[in-house]
């Protein structure tokens, strides 16, 4: 109660609420009390380190410690395999060496929620939130062609033309175009060819 740091308090709470066997496991708790001793430990003079090594908490210790936690909270993660699982993780443990895994596991559960769907918006959605995942192209391509399907159901002239007018660059306005010429031209007239 007297020492504003407590850093020792704050080291046996992050290990007590790291252990499996404790009846009131956390890892996120277990993270914040870790922060909150390594933070302290930094504030501390070389006089109060010096007594701190005999509790043992040393910067060695804190960087094992903190390790363990991110293992574990990746573990736990991993576990769940969702992408708000992983988003948790990226958010609550930033500078986990775990990161680059959890950002392409996070980008695959996304996809895969998406494929589940399977429509023109849940590509586009996959797409808007994780535009550099590795899976954008393939969702690109799903999205174009569900947007060409949705856009052009009728088959009619009308709908090619305006989709070709709004979607220049979609690798389906080749096949669009194809398809307003056949159409232009089926009367087999020879002003139907010149327009």
């Amino acid at each position: 109660r007297k020492d504003s740091l407590n850093t020792e308090a704050y080291f046996v709470y992050s290990l007590l609420f790291s252990t499996t066997r404790y009846s009131l496991f956390n890892i996120d708790t277990a993270n914040y009390y870790g922060n909150k001793t390594a933070a302290h430990f930094k504030l501390s003079d070389p006089r109060t380190r010096e007594k701190l090594k005999k509790f043992p908490i040393d910067s060695l210790i804190l960087a094992r410690h903190k390790f363990r936690i991110d293992s574990m909270a990746f573990e736990k993660a991993r576990d769940l395999n969702t992408e708000a699982s992983y988003i948790h993780f990226l958010n609550n443990y930033p500078q986990a060496i775990q990161v680059p895994s959890a950002v392409e596991l996070r980008d695959e559960s996304a996809f895969l929620t998406a494929l589940k769907y399977n429509t023109q918006y849940s590509f586009q959605e996959f797409l808007i939130k994780y535009p550099k995942s590795h899976r954008a192209g393939e969702a690109n391509q799903r999205f174009e062609r569900h947007q060409y399907e949705n856009e052009t159901k009728n088959k009619t002239l009308i709908e090619f033309r305006d989709f070709v007018r709004n979607h220049p660059l979609s690798t389906h306005a080749s096949v669009a175009m194809d398809r307003i010429f056949e159409l232009s031209t089926l009367d087999g007239r020879e002003t139907s060819f010149e327009n």
